[in-house]
């Protein structure tokens, strides 16, 4: 084989080799700086066609650019349709200074008090051993989740309705053994 026969055989090959490499993305975003936080959709699997946004969602952008947490897009091809939000808070996490893959957390914090909540997504680094689990730190309750999917820290109904129970449930119980 000639030398330029091996160069342009691996370059033939090098596309194979090559790995398509993506970061996670995850819901960034705080209840306290944004209240839109509390309910953000989870990722919702759209078609690929070209989207133009419905003349409604044109305006409400236009009049209120950061109305709702969410936007609504109707489809160019009316054969494929949208079939939720399209999400926004959405980010890609990189790895952290030291190395370390990310993975997606919610944290969702009752103040037994006042009964405050606050919703905090975010890239995390340093994974816990459950992938859910429940604290009670000084006043306040934490119900932490952590997952390694695409948008996977959204505000899913049933989960987020199970950790609001089981947080009043904790909540009511501390309440009763403080007494």
């Amino acid at each position: 084989m000639t030398p330029n026969n091996i160069v342009l055989f691996s370059m033939l090959l090098l596309p194979f080799f090559m790995m398509h490499v993506t970061s996670l993305k995850c819901f960034r975003c705080n209840s306290n700086d944004n209240p839109d936080c509390f309910n953000v959709r989870p990722l919702a699997k759209v078609d690929p066609p070209t989207t133009t946004p419905s003349p409604k969602q044109a305006a409400t952008n236009v009049t209120n650019p950061s109305a709702t947490a969410t936007t609504t897009a109707t489809p160019t091809n009316s054969s494929k349709q949208l079939k939720e939000p399209v999400p926004l808070f959405l980010e890609e996490c990189s790895r952290d200074e030291k190395g370390r893959e990310p993975f997606c957390r919610k944290m969702v914090y009752t103040v037994i008090q006042n009964k405050h909540h606050r919703v905090v997504r975010e890239c995390g680094y340093e994974p816990s051993p459950k992938d859910c689990y429940m604290a009670d730190n000084d006043f306040h309750l934490e119900m932490v989740c952590q997952c390694r999917t695409d948008g996977c820290n959204g505000a899913e109904r049933t989960k987020f309705g199970s950790i609001a129970v089981m947080t009043v449930v904790v909540g009511v119980l501390l309440r009763f053994m403080s007494n």
